[in-house]
C-alpha cells in the first residue's frame, strides 16, 4: 500500500484482539496490527484458523501495560486480503480492515 505510515504499532504479547467479539490469536511474529490511513492492517499467521471464515464486522484491540490501557475500536466497512508474505521465517497474511479506528488511553 502506498500510504503505510503506521500511527501506532501493537506488540503481539501484550495485545488482546477481538473480531466480532471472539478473541483472535496466531498473529505474525512481530506485531498484531498497524493503524494506517483508512483503517487497520492485521498481521495474521497463514495457519490462523481465523482465515478460514474471515468476515468480521467489528474490531477491538486492548493493550495493557504498567503505564496505561489502550483500547482501539472500529466498525469495519470492508476488508481486503493482502499478498501472502514471509515474516521472520513464518508465512503471514495481512488483512486491510477499512474504517475509522478510535483509540482511547486510560490510566
Amino acid at each position: 500500500m502506498a500510504n503505510e505510515n503506521p500511527f501506532m504499532v501493537y506488540s503481539v504479547g501484550k495485545t488482546k484482539i477481538l473480531l466480532d467479539g471472539d478473541r483472535v490469536q496466531a498473529f505474525g511474529p512481530d506485531k498484531a496490527f498497524d493503524e494506517v490511513d483508512g483503517g487497520i492492517i492485521l498481521h495474521l499467521i497463514y495457519a490462523s484458523p481465523v482465515l478460514k471464515h474471515f468476515n468480521p464486522k467489528k474490531f477491538k484491540a486492548i493493550i495493557c501495560d504498567e503505564n496505561a490501557t489502550v483500547v482501539t475500536k472500529m466498525k469495519i466497512e470492508k476488508f481486503k486480503m493482502l499478498p501472502f508474505s514471509i515474516g521472520k521465517g513464518v508465512p503471514t497474511v495481512d488483512v486491510m480492515l477499512y474504517g475509522e479506528p478510535h483509540t482511547t488511553f486510560t490510566d
